[in-house]
């Protein structure tokens, strides 16, 4: 099973991210539109292409990512009852029936 697993991360790493990433410089080409947006409580309102707005908002969304990983990773490790399996491999190992 590990191994395809291993398949599938090198599938999605060599195949659907470079298309993913000519995908999003094409939309950030052909979409140069400029927008508004209003910080409603308060009065200010930038204006920038739509394209800077999706780049920040994807980047904004890979950092939340990135940090939920890394707090995950941290509570797993010090919440681990055994120290040889970590917090994903306790996970994956099968529950023994009674007899």
């Amino acid at each position: 099973m590990s191994h395809f697993n291993f398949l599938i991360a090198k599938i999605l790493h060599y195949v659907v991210l470079p298309v993913v990433v000519v995908w999003f410089f094409a939309f950030a080409v052909f979409n140069s539109d400029v927008i508004s947006l209003d910080l409603w409580p308060l009065p200010l309102q930038i204006t920038s292409p739509l394209s800077v707005f999706t780049v920040l908002i994807l980047a904004l969304g890979y950092f939340i990512g990135r940090a939920n990983a890394y707090a995950r990773s941290v509570f797993c490790r010090k919440s681990s009852h055994a120290k040889s399996l970590s917090c994903h491999e306790k996970d994956t190992i099968p529950l023994e029936t009674g007899p």
